[in-house]
């Protein structure tokens, strides 16, 4: 048995070693947050309903990605960076008009493009890893 665990070492390395290179790999092709570069997303608009920490209930719009997953990179308070991917973003709508966000409710199902910046999900109101701060969203015709 002893000859087994030591002979099993190099290729745990190897392995570890290629799960590394492929993370390096992966972190050059992702996007990264507050860059201040806007991001194009396609996808279904939903509105999700959610239950708060506090007992509230709220309602967000997310947009289910089309296509290939959404890879990120988080930099998180101690400086290590991690590297995720997603299918599901939620839409930060503050700064959007009544008649923009009634647009978002009249096309809730439908596929559409947004436009904005990304941060990473950070409180019990972020029901989504990522988070896009919408500068447009194109709707269907």
């Amino acid at each position: 048995m002893r000859h087994l665990r030591f002979a099993l070492l190099p290729l745990a390395a190897l392995v570890f070693s290629v799960t590394a290179q492929a993370s390096k790999t992966s972190y050059l092709n992702c996007k990264k947050e507050f860059t201040g570069n806007s991001y194009q997303y396609y996808g279904e608009l939903m509105e999700v309903t959610s239950t708060h920490p506090n007992g509230n209930q709220f309602s967000s719009f997310v947009l289910n990605l089309v296509g290939q997953p959404f890879c990120f990179v988080d930099f998180d308070s101690s400086l290590e960076t991690q590297v995720g991917v997603t299918k599901s973003v939620q839409l930060n709508t503050s700064e959007m008009s009544k008649e923009a966000l009634e647009n978002i409710q009249a096309n809730l199902g439908q596929t559409v493009s947004v436009t904005g910046d990304f941060y990473i999900g950070h409180t019990a109101w972020h029901i989504r890893s990522v988070v896009v701060q919408v500068q447009d969203i194109v709707f269907p015709e």
